[in-house]
């Protein structure tokens, strides 16, 4: 019995040298997918051929600086191809990230279309600044004195934002540069939220994120309290409506019976333009608005805004004035969203 557990000792540790040699050959290369991968930095790396040194700060500076100009990407993933030796921690970026940022079907972005629909279209990367305009004095709408111009753009839309409750005051959630209006929520899904940079964001109040923290401020107090501080804090102007799309996906269901009547909404696109719709001289139900601009216009987001007897939308571009609606007599609206661009 001792002498077969000696034999197995020894052949073991015969086994154990032999294997040692064999990973003492090449200790630094592990094969993947026929490609070899260098475990250690080289002088003859990717990241040092990229720097003039081997400070390896600088090499990651050069690196990122290169990175943040897109017309780069292709000379970097060729000079990527021609090491052999690439560290395992850089091949799933050059591997997987660079080639899926270089990929033309990935970064096609179908673009909202041309309609007489669409009234006023502000792409991701246009300039603009956005405000909601609050009539606590409940003024006739004519006189509300805090509409000023914005003197670096040339073109203003002023158009009715969320519903007039029979207080006249605005209805749903309401917070006006972080002063609540209205603390009081109301059961439908849509926030639009302008940010202290006076950009729109459209959300849904059931997946809403705010400085990496989600936020369930129909159900949880504390969430409540929490967001309106936050939101008092960075000074965020909200109004609530109906969410009709949310993530390109309908919210709602279609009803045969549901009235048809003029419609508008503020859209967020698949390619993150902002865009009002309008449906001018058609009648439609929410759904059909809703369904139409999913499938035409590559909508993502639409929030619901208020028409009927509260419906009013002036544009002025290059100091021509177009009137798209105007509120019946003896109307006071309650608040008004503006947009410069």
């Amino acid at each position: 019995m001792l002498i077969g557990c000696l034999i197995i000792f020894v052949l073991f540790g015969v086994r154990c040298l032999i294997d040692g040699k064999e990973n003492t050959d090449k200790p630094n290369e592990i094969n993947v997918k026929n490609q070899k991968v260098d475990t250690k930095p080289r002088a003859s790396s990717f990241l040092s051929s990229n720097t003039k040194n081997n400070d390896i700060e600088t090499m990651h500076e050069k690196l990122y600086k290169d990175l943040s100009v897109k017309s780069n990407l292709t000379r970097l993933q060729q000079e990527f191809q021609k090491h052999s030796f690439i560290s395992r921690d850089y091949q799933f970026f050059f591997n997987n990230c660079l080639k899926n940022y270089l990929d033309p079907q990935e970064n096609r972005q179908k673009s909202v279309g041309e309609s007489k629909n669409i009234i006023v279209e502000i792409s991701k990367d246009h300039p603009y600044k956005a405000a909601t305009v609050f009539n606590t004095d409940n003024q006739p709408f004519v006189r509300f004195k805090n509409i000023q111009g914005v003197k670096s753009y040339s073109n203003r839309m002023v158009l009715t934002g969320t519903y007039t409750s029979s207080y006249s005051w605005p209805t749903g959630l309401a917070i006006d540069k972080g002063k609540v209006i209205n603390p009081a929520i109301q059961q439908w899904d849509g926030l639009l939220i302008i940010d202290r940079f006076e950009r729109i964001h459209i959300v849904n109040i059931n997946e809403l994120i705010l400085n990496f923290r989600k936020f369930s401020i129909t159900k949880r107090y504390q969430d409540y309290i929490d967001f309106l501080s936050l939101a008092k804090k960075e000074q965020l102007t909200i109004i609530q409506s109906h969410l009709l799309v949310s993530k390109g996906q309908l919210l709602l269901r279609q009803q045969k019976r549901k009235k048809r009547c003029r419609r508008r909404a503020i859209c967020q696109s698949e390619n993150h333009s902002i865009f009002i719709f309008d449906s001018l001289q058609t009648d439609m139900t929410l759904w059909e608005m809703a369904n139409m601009l999913i499938k035409k216009h590559n909508t993502t987001e639409v929030f619901n805004l208020d028409m009927g007897p509260y419906n009013y939308c002036v544009i002025i571009k290059n100091g021509n004035k177009q009137v798209l609606g105007m509120p019946s007599d003896n109307i006071t609206l309650s608040n008004l969203l503006v947009i410069d661009y």
